[in-house]
């Protein structure tokens, strides 16, 4: 069940007017969001199992450097929420919509590794942003992982159908316009009653604002987060939204 503390769903702040032309939509952001988020999924806090990523984590960012700086995906606060949902809800499928270098997904993987159990489904188009999709998986997790190499608004209507009722989605490719509304609403119609949506970059976008003005069973999440590169700290926030079973 969700805990006490995530009965409270989180009013939006006033839009900040910056001198970046991209629009922003900051949220107000919650400080003890790790301990909000293992006591809505019923886990003990302090978390024994973010420790495993502290230790995996140079691996993975050792991966991606040797190939190329994306700091977009260096993002170690979203990956201790994505890493704590699946090694706690043991799902047996989960939908990544975004792979990019494969950050995410390479998490995602060694987490259900660990479990001894779970698939990764991902979606994602070839991009030149990137020498290939999924670079940062390691061969050794990739029998766990299925890549569909499509537009998202293709794939997800025959994929859905056949994955069932999922217990954690995550979609970390943030992009403005009706395409990105549209994967929300059929990613979060997927979830099971209880399930979790992972929402990255909502300060980019008005895709959480328009979710959330047309939703009341949920229960959401907002952190702030930090994404590392040679150049410095980009700051970024994210979404834990948790699907409401009442």
């Amino acid at each position: 069940m969700l805990g006490q503390a995530l009965r409270h769903r989180f009013r939006f702040e006033e839009k900040t007017v910056e001198t970046n032309p991209q629009p922003s939509f900051r949220h107000r952001a919650m400080h003890d969001w790790e301990r909000r988020l293992h006591a809505g999924i019923g886990a003990s806090w302090p978390c024994e199992e973010a420790l495993e990523l502290q230790a995996l984590w140079p691996s993975v960012v050792g991966r991606v450097r040797s190939v190329e700086h994306h700091a977009g995906e260096l993002n170690f606060d979203l990956s201790r929420a994505i890493w704590c949902l699946t090694r706690h809800l043991k799902p047996k499928a989960l939908l990544e919509i975004g792979v990019g270098l494969g950050v995410t997904s390479r998490l995602i993987l060694e987490a259900l590794a660990m479990n001894r159990r779970g698939h990764l489904f991902s979606i994602d188009m070839p991009s030149t942003a990137v020498r290939k999709v999924g670079l940062a998986v390691e061969p050794r997790v990739a029998h766990r992982w299925s890549l569909v190499s499509d537009t998202t608004k293709r794939a997800m209507p025959g994929l859905l159908p056949r994955l069932g009722l999922l217990d954690l989605v995550v979609h970390t490719n943030p992009h403005p316009g009706n395409d990105m509304r549209n994967e929300i609403a059929l990613a979060w119609s997927a979830l099971r009653p209880g399930g979790v949506l992972v929402m990255d970059r909502i300060d980019c976008n008005g895709a959480f604002q328009f979710f959330a003005q047309g939703h009341k069973n949920y229960q959401a999440l907002i952190a702030d987060a930090g994404m590392h590169d040679a150049g410095g700290v980009a700051h970024s926030q994210f979404a834990l939204v948790f699907k409401n079973w009442r």
